[in-house]
């Protein structure tokens, strides 16, 4: 059924029905109402919603349960990687989120992932922080041409009157 599919979406996605449907937008008695069961199908503006705000879903995947899960193949790697992990480790996995080319898996016997998702981590944070150092330099750069524009338009007025 789509509400099992939806339920395990979220779940795959690292989110609470709350939180998915903060992500779409929308009111959390919407989902509440088809994960417990009390509406038996999303509405169509929600599978927008869901195909708008994770475009690498599978609409076969939701609507009619063909596999895979997800469009994105890394995004369906992680998701299977951990599927295997969390039966490997009898389910002691609490969470998995997948956004991008961030992964998480906490839960005991993931040392070698959490490791390696660390050192993914630290780049994408060196990154950020010379994008951070670029947008300071910019920043004053553009300050100085201000300060330059104001000192050039103070003494055509001083030339002037």
């Amino acid at each position: 059924m789509i509400q099992d599919r939806l339920i395990e979406l979220i779940k795959a996605l690292g989110m609470t029905p709350n939180s998915f449907a903060a992500q779409l937008d929308m009111a959390q008695s919407n989902i509440h109402n088809i994960v417990s069961g009390r509406r038996n199908a999303p509405r169509w503006e929600t599978l927008e919603k869901i195909f708008t705000a994770f475009p690498e879903v599978s609409a076969e995947w939701l609507a009619r349960g063909i596999e895979p899960m997800f469009l994105d193949e890394e995004k369906q790697r992680a998701h299977e990687a951990a599927l295997q992990l969390a039966s490997s480790q009898n389910g002691t996995i609490t969470q998995v989120t997948v956004t991008g080319r961030a992964k998480k898996i906490i839960g005991t016997g993931a040392g070698a992932d959490n490791a390696a998702l660390q050192g993914e981590l630290a780049q994408v944070r060196a990154a950020l922080g010379k994008c951070q150092e670029e947008k300071g330099e910019v920043e004053r750069e553009l300050r100085k041409k201000n300060d330059k524009i104001i000192e050039l338009l103070e003494a055509k007025q001083i030339g002037t009157s």
